[in-house]
């Protein structure tokens, strides 16, 4: 008897159709993995059973990337999406060893491997955290590759939007595809691995701007960020990438992103960049794509902090062309104990850049004759900066600015032409 929602669909003239697999991993009969050995290791063991290869990666001393690796060439297809869930650490034990220990995963030759904490891509000297991941959890990828597009898009738990996209990838012959253990630890980890297919990849329809993309800096948290969001009318879930530190002996400003903007596949309504770094975080490729969007209808809003602007390296980027104001040196800083007050509104601020505007930019909000809230048009979207940096005392010329409720008003004003 048909359900309730078949009868709705086909009285509605709905089809579902599930999607094609071209290939399946047959993890059910219990033994060893009967794909082609690469490379053997007495202390490892690929065993499959009920679904799951269990994949135990013992102990390799000092000899890294002597584990076992298992491989299978999957059909020769010109796009794919290739999906598999993992659970690292399965066990969840031996945490200590786990620290140097990595589920090696290759794909068309790039080392996308799973250690503690992070889905890691090596390729042609390129090392770069895909996501960050939990270990003891079910986690799902997915691999997405267009032979004639020449790319290779990574997911990570939302399947809609990727974590990475390569392009101008060469293709040659079949897609090996490879599982087997690499590092250095003096115990074992036990990682589960299931549900491995291709299936039949179409390419997207064309994806209409929505949503946001956030790029949270150092002082990220001194703005209202969802008070923006609420305010710019962004219903769906933004994607949010981080800047972290790299921890050295010598303590300097070097930064990462923990994921990768992807401002082309994102296609977002809203761009924000609170007290965002350049320095160690954005490629040449992402500001490209992140001017491209911009003059393709997208709204940018860089938001001014201790590390952005002036002293953000945005002076000798392309980034800088799309720009209401000009970049100068990084110390055009004014700051006051007693607070500066914003010509024509009752506000202040303690700190701000002296950034002088373009010619035919907007100039909404001024502090001391200098520009504090400046927006241009550019192309189909437009770019606003607020040159100012949170801190400072609360003064007697009131509230800091950045605090007041009207301040996402007051950008979106900015932004309208």
């Amino acid at each position: 008897m048909k359900s309730f929602l078949g009868i709705l669909f086909a009285v509605l003239g709905i089809t579902l159709s599930a999607a094609e697999i071209l290939w399946q991993a047959d993890f059910n009969k219990k033994g060893e993995l009967d794909w082609k050995k690469i490379r053997v290791n007495a202390n490892d063991s690929f065993v499959t059973e009920n679904g799951v290869l269990v994949a135990t990666c013992s102990a390799l001393g000092k000899n890294v990337n002597k584990g076992a690796v298992y491989e299978t060439a999957l059909p020769d297809v010109e796009r794919g999406a290739l999906y598999f869930e993992v659970r690292p650490n399965a066990a969840n034990s031996n945490s200590h060893s786990y620290n140097h220990l990595s589920l090696m995963i290759r794909f068309n030759g790039r080392l996308i491997s799973l250690r503690p904490d992070w889905w890691l891509y090596h390729f042609a000297g390129k090392n770069r955290r895909l996501a960050s991941i939990p270990d003891g959890k079910w986690l799902n990828f997915k691999i997405e590759f267009d032979r004639k597009a020449k790319t290779i898009a990574y997911f990570y738990n939302d399947m809609q939007t990727p974590v990475f996209m390569e392009k101008d990838v060469v293709f040659n012959g079949p897609i090996k595809f490879q599982f087997g253990n690499y590092g250095l630890t003096s115990g074992t980890i036990i990682n589960h691995i299931r549900n491995v297919r291709l299936e039949k990849f179409e390419a997207a329809a064309k994806k209409t701007r929505q949503g946001a993309v956030v790029l949270r800096g150092v002082d990220f948290d001194a703005y209202d960020i969802n008070g923006i969001l609420k305010e710019f009318g962004i219903k769906s879930e933004p994607v949010f990438c981080d800047v972290a530190f790299k921890t050295g002996v010598i303590i300097k400003n070097d930064f990462y992103l923990t994921k990768s903007p992807l401002f082309a596949a994102s296609k977002p309504e809203l761009i924000i960049m609170a007290d965002f770094p350049f320095n160690g975080t954005l490629t040449e490729d992402d500001i490209k794509e992140l001017v491209s969007e911009v003059n393709n209808g997208a709204k940018l809003i860089v938001l001014g902090g201790m590390f952005t602007l002036n002293r953000g390296e945005f002076k000798n980027s392309t980034f800088n062309k799309i720009l209401p104001v000009q970049i100068k040196t990084p110390w055009d800083i004014a700051f006051d104990r007693d607070n500066f007050a914003i010509q024509g509104i009752n506000g202040a601020i303690a700190m701000y850049y002296k950034c002088p505007a373009i010619k035919g930019a907007k100039v909404s909000l001024k502090v001391e004759n200098s520009p504090l809230l400046t927006s241009v048009k550019r192309g189909s979207g437009a770019v606003a900066v607020y040159s100012g940096i949170p801190g400072g005392r609360q003064g007697q010329k009131g509230e800091m600015l950045h605090k007041q409720k009207s301040f996402p008003q007051l950008l979106k004003k900015s932004l309208t032409f």
